[in-house]
């Protein structure tokens, strides 16, 4: 499709899906580029990881770039948690072994 789409808008991700290891999906989209994008606001997308080990690898990855806002360490919740915004603008919450009631 990118014969469809205007030059100056050829770098803007249309589509992305994220795939879990249960076969489960996060779909995401940009936004039109005629309406003005102020980026994500009081929101924050949290995954949840079986071992810290995980946790801190997709951690490490959504960091590089972006900024560390809480360094992964534990919380009553979890093992491991840390928060971030990853180099697009995108609000994070990495969480590793889940712990007590908040464990599924």
């Amino acid at each position: 499709m990118a014969d469809q789409i205007p030059k100056e808008h050829r770098h803007r991700i249309m589509h992305a899906r994220l795939r879990f290891a249960d076969g489960s999906y996060l779909f995401a989209g940009d936004a039109p580029a005629q309406i003005p994008y102020e980026g994500m606001k009081s929101v924050s997308i949290v995954l949840n990881y079986p071992t810290v080990a995980e946790a801190e690898r997709v951690f490490r990855i959504l960091a590089d770039g972006g900024k560390v806002t809480m360094p992964q360490q534990a919380t009553m919740w979890a093992r491991s948690c840390g928060m971030l915004t990853d180099r697009f603008g995108t609000p994070w919450i990495i969480n590793g072994e889940l712990q007590g009631q908040y464990a599924l």
